[in-house]
């Protein structure tokens, strides 16, 4: 599967914010984001998001979650593809 049928699948609520579409059409300044994901395999990308986990893990860019049992080492969320907001914003 093809990271462009999880985009084709996607559906826009026109009642909330979406960061990346407006209706159905692409924002400008993600056009090129979504140019490159389109170009991946599901596998690749999930591939990719698991690397950058390591990574995060590896160098320290993590969190620690305190409870009753003790403590849980975490990295921060990741999300690939932030909000990119327009020059005029």
């Amino acid at each position: 599967m093809q990271a462009s049928d999880l985009l084709q699948s996607y559906l826009v609520d026109v009642d909330t914010w979406d960061e990346m579409y407006s209706g159905a059409s692409v924002r400008e300044q993600y056009k090129k984001a979504v140019e490159f994901m389109q170009q991946l395999s599901v596998e690749e990308l999930n591939k990719k998001e698991e690397m950058a986990k390591r990574l995060f893990m590896s160098q320290g860019i993590t969190f620690t979650v305190y409870n009753s049992g003790g403590a849980l080492k975490k990295y921060f969320p990741l999300i690939l593809f932030h909000a990119s907001l327009p020059p005029q914003n």
